[in-house]
């Protein structure tokens, strides 16, 4: 008898947890809510497919807004130009699994916005489509991106960690420019170029490590890194452009000694310090 009282209960644990977790996800904003349209799309593998684009947002009073995964039985595969560019209601976007593409301006200037994930099947991420999302704390930078477009992520105040993926080979210019909260970034190995203004403003930023392979690090790259102490730099690199690291006041650049980083320090009256 015990044992039968205890699985009841158990049994009405489990479907109360059930509801819970139902009544916690989510639902769908509906399909009306967004202008849309049939597109083509190239995927990872270089086929392509038909999809949906989303291509604005009419939502009246919608803050939270959940993206569906198929529209008229295709699915979502891109978000379109200035889709929801100055929606300054937004809080929070869910972007749907199977996503390819964030074209430019898709969420600029969002500056409420407090939370939004980039699927990891999204390749492609356009010029400053999250630039000014001044509240999101973090992106899950998706490993498909090969570059991060101009002014992608600039003036994400909140930003605090950017951790860039394997895949990147080029970060464009302005790309996290005036991230004032960016504290610690990663850039991997496979990167060989570091545009103009890049990392400009990014005044939290206390130290950068330059993979080998990188051979540029475009003008005003680290401007205004008012905190950055140190920033290694390796043989690889055979040009860094004028003011890269103006404003920069405590800064000691790491190398190995008679490369192109030692030169350019001792040309610009800045700390060297061999590797």
């Amino acid at each position: 008898m015990k044992v039968l009282k205890c699985l009841a209960v158990l049994a009405a644990v489990l479907t109360v947890l059930t509801a819970v977790c139902a009544f916690a996800q989510p639902a769908e904003t509906p399909a009306d809510v967004f202008s849309y349209a049939r597109t083509d799309v190239q995927n990872a593998a270089g086929q392509t497919v038909q999809g949906i684009v989303i291509n604005g947002f009419r939502g009246a009073g919608e803050r939270d807004v959940v993206i569906p995964a198929q529209i008229e039985g295709l699915p979502v595969l891109k978000i379109g130009y200035r889709a929801f560019n100055e929606s300054y209601i937004l809080s929070s976007v869910v972007l749907p699994e199977g996503l390819l593409e964030i074209e430019p301006f898709a969420f600029h200037e969002c500056e409420v916005l407090r939370s939004i994930n980039i699927p990891g099947t999204v390749i492609r991420i356009g010029m400053s489509a999250f630039d000014e999302c001044k509240l999101v704390r973090t992106f899950d930078i998706p490993k498909g991106l090969t570059v991060l477009e101009p002014e992608v992520f600039s003036d994400c105040d909140s930003l605090t960690v950017a951790d860039i993926p394997a895949g990147v080979t080029r970060i464009e210019r302005k790309a996290f420019d005036g991230c004032n909260s960016l504290a610690r970034v990663t850039i991997p190995a496979g990167v060989t170029f570091i545009g103009d203004s890049a990392f400009e403003g990014c005044k939290s930023l206390g130290s950068v490590v330059i993979p080998d392979g990188v051979t540029e690090i475009g003008r005003s790259a680290f401007e205004e890194c008012h905190s950055l102490m140190t920033i290694e730099i390796p043989a690889s690199v055979t040009f860094i452009g004028f003011e890269a690291f103006d404003e920069c006041y405590r800064v000691t650049i790491v190398g190995q000694p008679g490369t192109y980083a030692e030169t350019y320090a001792r040309q610009n009256g800045l700390q060297f310090r061999a590797k």
